[in-house]
């Protein structure tokens, strides 16, 4: 999981999305790989120093750290990043990534990454050649992700031939829509339209009356 660049929401993606496939009784485990601005803690209240970083530099038990972060969904765990290195992209380098992530998708279902951004650094673009990486989830914010940051980001995922699963949006509620709600409101209804047009309107009937709105055109994409 991954973005153009900072504050898109690819770890609020992240996390739902590992939330959405274990309430679906898959077993899954969410690993914060983003070593230089890891959030987890916040975002799943948990106040720990144990993680990755600890597994990586000192072969402490992966195992032994992951947390179940919600008692009723047991078969959701989290993989924080540990205390922070002084060498991120050297350390997401290492060998021991794609063993560590073997060993994880060993045990579960599905393992969900939260890397960092691609244009900022380049800690992402090294996990995009990690042989345990199969796919890429792009998380993009309306409003906020520039054509140039989305092409930038397009070229890095061209560059290290990795195909990405698929594009998120986020933030689209923040962003103006266009509807047909505007349009229903200023259509006149066909007596009144006969009427403004000099015809006479035909005569009242009893019951509920049901006026005739045009289908808005359809716009070509």
């Amino acid at each position: 999981m991954t973005s153009a660049a900072i504050g898109e929401g690819k770890t609020t993606v992240a996390a739902d999305l590992a939330h959405a496939m274990a309430l679906t009784g898959r077993s899954v485990v969410l690993v914060e790989l983003d070593l230089r601005h890891p959030t987890f803690a916040r975002q799943f209240e948990v106040n720990t120093r144990e993680g990755l970083t600890l597994a990586l530099t000192r072969g402490w038990d992966v195992q032994e750290m992951l947390v179940e972060p919600f008692a009723e969904l047991p078969n959701l765990a989290v993989l924080f990043s540990g205390p922070l290195p002084p060498n991120p992209s050297e350390l997401i380098g290492s060998p021991r990534i794609a063993e560590l992530i073997g060993a994880l998708a060993w045990e579960r279902d599905m393992v969900i990454i939260d890397s960092p951004p691609l244009n900022p650094v380049a800690d992402a673009q090294i996990l995009l050649d990690n042989p345990a990486i199969h796919a890429v989830l792009v998380v993009a914010r309306a409003g906020r992700a520039t054509r140039e940051d989305v092409r930038r980001a397009r070229g890095i995922l061209g560059r290290h031939m990795a195909e990405p699963l698929g594009l998120v949006v986020t933030g689209a509620r923040d962003v103006p829509r266009y509807g047909y709600d505007s349009y229903y409101a200023t259509q006149p209804t066909s007596a009144n339209a006969h009427a403004a047009n000099g015809a006479s309107a035909s005569p009242a009937r009893s019951g509920p009356q049901t006026a005739h709105v045009p289908a808005p055109p359809v716009q070509q994409l």
